[in-house]
């Protein structure tokens, strides 16, 4: 060992730089799949309310003022 400590305060720094620079790198990764995550759900939200629409149309059809109108005659009447 050197007397002066400075070989382990070297290798001390270049432990916190390699840790630090790993820690970085994680919270990208992290960051990333965040993201990635949220673009899903964005994605997976707009096809619940997709689905949510075509239920309630398929529940409550709107005739689209075909109410307002007379049925048509049958043939024969």
């Amino acid at each position: 060992m050197d007397p002066t400590g400075s070989h382990s305060n070297d290798e001390r720094l270049r432990e916190l730089q390699e840790a630090q620079a790993f820690a970085e790198h994680r919270a990208d990764q992290i960051s990333g799949e965040v993201l990635a995550l949220s673009r899903r759900l964005e994605e997976l939200t707009r096809r619940l309310a997709s689905l949510e629409r075509r239920l309630d149309e398929a529940l409550h059809p709107q005739n689209g003022g075909e109410e307002d109108q007379p049925p048509e005659p049958t043939p024969g009447s």
